[in-house]
């Protein structure tokens, strides 16, 4: 949708904050800036997350430097601060 016809659709409103692109860190910043209570208005060209977002190694990063350690609760319990 061009931005004529996004701001037709919108019916001429007026945004605090225009952010362009939908992935991951346009619509993380858009969620941000609205829960802060900007009028916010996401511009996607086509879907959301539908380019690098939806290219992802879907990799999790879940904390494996603990494996470092031999016994890593024991070495928690004993010294948390490390």
């Amino acid at each position: 949708m061009s931005i004529a016809a996004q701001n037709e659709a919108s019916g001429g409103s007026r945004y605090d904050v225009v952010i362009i692109g939908g992935g991951i860190n346009g619509t993380s910043a858009a969620r941000e800036l609205t829960a802060a209570g900007y009028k916010v208005l996401l511009a996607e060209m086509f879907d959301l997350a539908h380019g690098a977002s939806s290219r992802s190694s879907r990799i999790l990063h879940c904390g494996l430097r603990y494996f470092e350690t031999p016994r890593p609760l024991r070495t928690f319990l004993t010294s948390p601060r490390r």
